[in-house]
This record gives structure tokens, C-alpha cells and sequence, in this order.
């Protein structure tokens, strides 16, 4: 991912948070003999850990059968939006994109132990299901159900090696022109503007 230092995040803590906010991964994985795949997926960091990522495909998916032993790279996308040089302060400007990555790359490990496969079909769920008597449960379903589900799921452990992130936020423009692009994006009617307005107000330095 081309990051100029300006866009350029390198804080664990912070790349973990962005990936726990938007755990929609695209995931690709190429093979040493060059085959190569792409699934949406959602992945996710084990409590307290950044050199791992869980996620699943269906066993029926292609990218399934060659994803063991595969160079994988899941692709988180945050809040992002069009920003017009008309919204600035200081001229001449042309037109940008401001959005929000985060980039994992490393190797697939096809889980087969059925603790292991079980342990990350409990946490993908859990994560996301509301807290309180009425959450989902994989251990309350009909254990024939349950089994047949799992036969149709292909569970995978990506080790982390590399984990980059960058927040294209208006760095490179003047303060004055940083902040007139959050005050539009805050009076935007899409949400994914406003969204992208409080990324840049929560970002050091923007505003």
C-alpha cells in the first residue's frame, strides 16, 4: 500500500482499534504457484493480540482449497468520502479522496482440530452479538445442526507478519483548509461523511 509518511500510521494500538471498528475484511490470498483468490470476510484480532487474525470461508468457496499455506492480505476500509477543492480555504486545489486502511499481511492456516475450529466460531459471533441472556449461541444449536453447519465452513488462522495503516485525512493541506473540510463533511447527508468528520476530529493534529 503506497502510505506517504504524512498518511502513514504505525501505532499498534491504534490498528487494532480500527480493525475492531471494521472488522469487513476483503481478503486475498495468492499461492506459490501463483494462484489467487478474493472473498469478503469478516476477520477478527483475539483479545489482546495483533500477530493473528480469525476469520472463515465456505468450504465451497474455490479460495478455500488453496487458502492453506497462502500469502494472505485482509483489507480493512473505514469511513471515506469525495473532498471538493471548493471546500477550501487556499487555491488553486484539485479534487481528492479522503478514506481510512488498514492493511494485514501474512500466511494462512487452515484450522482442522475441532477445539480450534469450535474456539473461533464461539469468538466470530460473540464479538458482534449483543451482550445478555438473548445473544446468539453456537453451543445452544442442535448438535446434528451444529455439525452439518461446521462441515460447510473451512475456518482459517492468518499470522500476522505486517500490519500497516493509513489515514489519508487531509494532512497535507492547511489548517484552515483541514478544518473547513470536517464543518462540510459534518453538514454532509451521507452518513459515511460524517463518519469520515469524526475520524478526522479524533485524529491528532487535523483540527
Amino acid at each position: 500500500m503506497y502510505t506517504p509518511p504524512k498518511f502513514s500510521e504505525t501505532d499498534t494500538a491504534v490498528l487494532r482499534d480500527f480493525v475492531d471498528r471494521h472488522p469487513f475484511a476483503i481478503l486475498l490470498t495468492e499461492t506459490q504457484t501463483g494462484d489467487r483468490a478474493v472473498s469478503h470476510v469478516p476477520a477478527i484480532f483475539p483479545d489482546g493480540r495483533t500477530d493473528v487474525l480469525y476469520t472463515h470461508l465456505a468450504a465451497a468457496n474455490p479460495q478455500a482449497r488453496t487458502a492453506d499455506g497462502a500469502t494472505a492480505t485482509a483489507i480493512f476500509s473505514g469511513p471515506h468520502g469525495y473532498i471538493s477543492p471548493s471546500w477550501y480555504e487556499s487555491a488553486p486545489a484539485v479534487p481528492t479522496w479522503n478514506y481510512a486502511a488498514v492493511h494485514a499481511v501474512g500466511t494462512v492456516r487452515v484450522l482442522r482440530r475441532e477445539a480450534e475450529r469450535r474456539a473461533v466460531l464461539r469468538a466470530l459471533p460473540r464479538r458482534f452479538e449483543a451482550p445478555g441472556p438473548g445473544a446468539w449461541d453456537f453451543d445452544a444449536l442442535p448438535p446434528d445442526f451444529r455439525d452439518s453447519q461446521m462441515k460447510a465452513i473451512v475456518v482459517l488462522e492468518i499470522g500476522v507478519g505486517k500490519l500497516t495503516g493509513k489515514f489519508k485525512l487531509s494532512q497535507n493541506r492547511p489548517a484552515e483548509d483541514r478544518v473547513a473540510v470536517v464543518e462540510r463533511l459534518e453538514r454532509s447527508d451521507r452518513p459515511d461523511d460524517r463518519s469520515l468528520a469524526i475520524l478526522m476530529r479524533s485524529r491528532p493534529g487535523i483540527v
